[in-house]
């Protein structure tokens, strides 16, 4: 069984319907209603609540047998009866939105910490897409994935696979709650669109949030500036939830064609990710480093170590 790291926040998804479900850690089964998420799972007879209809009210109604519950979690009514049995309440979990995404923690009657910000959202010019997707893979791969650097000219099609030199890499912080790596890549447009955004080399700047957030910030000719947020959450030994956006400063602004087209591209990227990582054999055990690998070493390194003091299962074996 999984036990989450103790006064963390983890994104178990989007605010992108008026409901939707996920199931992590192997064994807990969410509903997600825009910022409320609540246990899943009915105590009548085990169905799945987000299969249910909303009612004008708000309230959920279980898909089985029609028993009623507010977003509290509180059970209200049971058609088929005329009283409400006790200790029939579902969970709520305390929650926070940001950045569209829908955080919580599993501490017993604990407040959601904040989860790490990205100061460029909240600036002028700047703006974002925001996805999530189930994806196959360990969840310590994709977080592995996300610190590696040197990936990225051979796996997508931003950077020159010809010169896959990673320049002047080096952790310039290291605490308790994040580790940043800066470098240097070889750039390469991705489509006719981007080749005025090029230069000869790109500024990379990836910061992890422990234990589970990445930010990586690209920057190309002056004042193109990329930033994905990503964050993955155990699904099960080897699915990840992914929840991810994707930041931008277009001079010419935002629009719907700009949003669909780094949206696309997200998809994209996180698809050919998953190709690779979704055949990487569960037992495997990186045998070999070099490095160009010091962030995700550090990174996983420092995971491991806290989750196994938690009784965490989900690791690299």
């Amino acid at each position: 069984m999984f036990v989450p790291l103790k006064g963390t926040s983890w994104c178990v998804g989007t605010v992108k319907s008026p409901k939707g479900s996920v199931s992590l850690f192997n064994d807990k089964h969410l509903g997600i209603y825009k910022d409320r998420v609540l246990d899943n799972v009915c105590p009548h007879r085990g169905a799945m609540l987000s299969d249910g209809k909303l009612t004008t009210e708000k309230h959920i109604l279980c898909p089985y047998h029609g028993w009623e519950y507010d977003m509290n979690g509180s059970l209200i009514n049971i058609p088929s009866c005329d009283s409400v049995p006790l200790w029939s309440d579902v969970k709520k979990y305390e929650s926070k939105e940001l950045y569209d995404f829908v955080w919580t923690t599993f501490d017993e009657g604990g407040v959601c910490p904040d989860p790490p910000t990205v100061p460029e959202f909240h600036t002028s010019g700047w703006n974002f897409v925001s996805g999530d997707t189930v994806v196959k893979g360990n969840w310590l791969r994709w977080i592995e994935n996300s610190c590696d650097i040197s990936h990225i000219n051979f796996v997508h099609d931003f950077a020159d696979e010809k010169n896959g030199q990673v320049l002047n890499m080096k952790i310039t912080e290291d605490t308790d709650e994040h580790t940043t790596c800066e470098a240097q890549v070889f750039p390469k447009a991705a489509s006719y669109y981007t080749q005025h955004m090029q230069i000869p080399i790109s500024n990379v700047t990836v910061t992890f949030y422990y234990p589970n957030v990445t930010k990586i910030h690209i920057k190309l000719k002056e004042p193109y500036e990329f930033i994905t947020y990503t964050t993955v959450t155990p699904v099960s030994l080897n699915s990840t939830l992914m929840t991810w956006s994707f930041g931008y400063n277009m001079p010419m602004g935002d629009n719907f064609l700009i949003r669909n087209i780094f949206f696309d591209q997200m998809i994209k990227t996180i698809l050919e990710d998953e190709n690779i990582l979704k055949k990487i054999p569960v037992n495997f055990g990186n045998q070999v480093s070099v490095p160009v690998d010091m962030l995700s070493k550090k990174v996983i390194k420092k995971i491991v170590k806290d989750t196994e003091a938690n009784s965490m299962v989900f690791q690299l074996r």
